[in-house]
């Protein structure tokens, strides 16, 4: 537990996001991730939103089930019904035996009973950008989710440009591993209201920049308070952690 009272505090209003729901304490992108987050005091979680053959929206950080089931086989060629009898908790740990692959749906009702707001990562693992977007887009169709309380982010640039096109009242993200020559033309292009880049790759003068531009300013994935404690006085909005509670204990 961090206890050092030289470190200095988060600036009031600063977002702990807890990478893949919680990925170090329970199985990523699953309900019982958002269980533990929440009962560890975070408000925010980033979950990963993948597409399967039939149109289903789940949360899913990779294009095939080997990593974190115990099934088999890519995405693309799974129905929502193969997966409801795979296991997505015994690979973590045997606490988490029986936990399922969660569809985007459960997870928003999930989040709704636990009082928990998502940054919803889209991961475009093919060339199914187009239908991962409008699945998305009729999930917030059919729930009540206040908008405030999602932002949508994705490598593919692209992708947030189509969802503005479809569904403009949810905030929308431009993932970067480094920040690139051209990203201000990136933000207008999709209006986007948030940046996500790569804590090793960003400095104070990138986020002074971010913000100067009328963006939220957010870096993934850092574990370690004090690698981004020069970037909070810049206007850092907040971090994506494996270990969020190393930075709610400040």
């Amino acid at each position: 537990m961090i206890n050092d009272s030289t470190r200095p505090h988060l600036p009031p209003g600063s977002r702990v996001i807890a990478h893949r729901g919680g990925a170090a304490n329970a199985p990523e992108n699953t309900l019982a991730a958002l269980r533990e987050a929440a009962q560890g005091g975070v408000t925010w979680v980033e979950v990963d939103v993948s597409l399967l053959g039939d149109g289903t929206a789940v949360l899913f950080h990779d294009d095939t089930l080997d990593r974190c089931t115990d099934g088999s086989g890519r995405l693309v060629d799974c129905a929502f019904a193969d997966l409801e009898r795979l296991d997505a908790g015994r690979w973590f740990a045997a606490d988490f035996a029986g936990e399922r692959v969660p569809t985007l749906a459960q997870a928003i009702a999930e989040a709704e009973e636990l009082g928990l707001s998502f940054n919803l990562e889209l991961k475009v693992h093919k060339h199914e950008s187009e239908a991962l977007v409008r699945s998305v887009v009729r999930v917030f169709e059919d729930s009540r989710f206040p908008p405030e309380r999602i932002f949508v982010s994705c490598l593919d640039h692209a992708s947030i440009e189509l969802l503005h096109d479809l569904h403009p009242p949810v905030p929308r993200g431009l993932l970067f591993g480094g920040l690139t020559r051209c990203w201000q033309r990136a933000v207008e292009r999709c209006r986007a209201t948030s940046i996500i880049v790569d804590h090793q790759r960003v400095g104070v003068a990138e986020i002074a920049d971010i913000r100067a531009v009328g963006c939220d300013a957010y870096v993934y994935t850092v574990n370690e308070p004090t690698r981004v404690d020069a970037l909070w006085g810049a206007g850092l909005t907040g971090v994506i952690t494996d270990q969020p509670l190393n930075f709610l204990a400040r």
